[in-house]
């Protein structure tokens, strides 16, 4: 059974009762497009529990919210049924974060992230299924959590991507062979964008549309809405990519991993302020990235969030058969090398693997044909 979880409170203090009513019938619309595709899908507000399976109700703290899932998973298993994925409906306003301790001294506080919601500890960085997020932005009307909501169920009644089968990178020139090797996974090493010379100025912005997988290693920073390149040998951050750049592009069914520092932090932000909320408002079928400080490797091999990535890309051009799993298979993969590797994981690794989320249905189709 797929879960669908939303705080119906939440969306009334917000969005008021008509909002309420128009998210939760957009959602009843997309469980129904997901069982057209033999996906078996539940939603439940946890502030009202789900007395058929004898789960009681629980307040939106994140311990609580985890307690009651592993009730559910129990109740699940003792009908021979199991939880296969999490889908959140809403914003960190609407369901929290979870917050884990941030195991490296560096300026980031308590992380934010998803995958405590995939039931294992987040110590070992293994979760037993994948987690998505449809977040809302911080307006007054939940406009853009309808639209997401309602393109994730046509994407499932209809199934189509991108009418080419192209890749776009986009790299800050510091990372350049580093990105280079990741992007070969889905695309011509050759053709990556490298910023700089490519600038927020001078790209060209139809580059982004009708591709079917985006790849982006930029740097990102903590209050701000854009993203950066960086020359070889230089400290100077240049701006590479704003939300205003995509604001007119059509990116339906494109999927979008970023390794941009603070590349999915979407606390308090809209899409003019956030490239991850402009990347969903434009359509795109999903968008990963990590919620706070990214690592990798200055130069190969792969590290970090460049395994993650290059795993992410291969999972989808391979055997995932969704987005979640392709998300899922990437994060055990990258687990098993670090451990094949290094015999262990360090605190880079952990917080690699804690602060990336996916943001998108994580039952709709990979759909990746990308070229060889």
């Amino acid at each position: 059974m797929h879960l669908v979880v939303t705080s119906t409170r939440k969306l009334a203090a917000y969005y008021g009762i008509t909002g309420q009513t128009q998210v939760l019938t957009a959602l009843d619309n997309l469980v129904h497009a997901r069982l057209s595709r033999g996906i078996a899908s539940l939603w439940y507000a946890p502030e009202n529990g789900l007395p058929d399976l004898g789960v009681s109700s629980v307040s939106l703290e994140t311990p609580e919210l985890v307690r009651q899932l592993y009730l559910i998973q129990q109740a699940f298993q003792a009908r021979g049924d199991k939880i296969e994925s999490l889908l959140i409906v809403g914003g960190p306003r609407i369901f929290p974060f979870g917050r884990v301790v941030n195991p490296l001294p560096d300026q980031d506080d308590a992380l934010a992230s998803d995958c405590v919601y995939g039931l294992e500890s987040a110590e070992t960085c293994i979760l037993e299924w994948p987690v998505g997020r449809l977040p809302d932005a911080v307006e007054s009307t939940p406009r853009l959590l309808l639209g997401l909501l309602a393109s994730a169920a046509e994407q499932h009644q209809h199934d189509a991507g991108p009418a080419e089968n192209k890749a776009l990178g986009y790299s800050a020139a510091i990372w350049q062979h580093i990105s280079q090797r990741v992007y070969a996974e889905i695309g011509d090493a050759s053709t990556l964008l490298v910023s700089p010379p490519v600038l927020a100025t001078n790209l060209d912005q139809d580059q982004f549309v009708k591709v079917q997988v985006i790849y982006c290693n930029l740097h990102g920073v903590r209050h701000g809405p854009f993203w950066y390149g960086q020359a070889s040998n230089e400290l100077e951050l240049l701006v590479a990519l704003r939300p205003d750049d995509l604001i007119d592009r059509d990116l339906r069914g494109a999927v979008v991993f970023s390794q941009a520092c603070y590349g999915a932090m979407i606390e308090d932000a809209q899409p003019n302020s956030s490239l991850a909320l402009m990347f969903l408002d434009r359509g795109v079928r999903a968008f990963l990235g990590p919620t706070a400080i990214s690592y990798g490797a200055l130069v190969p091999p792969e590290s970090e969030s460049d395994l993650l990535a290059l795993y992410f890309l291969r999972a989808l051009r391979t055997n995932a058969k969704s987005i979640g799993a392709a998300f899922h298979i990437a994060r055990i993969d990258v687990v098993r090398t670090l451990l094949q590797d290094q015999g262990f994981l360090d605190e880079d690794d952990i917080k690699t693997l804690q602060t990336f989320v996916l943001y998108g249905d994580p039952t709709l189709s990979a759909l990746i044909t990308v070229q060889e």
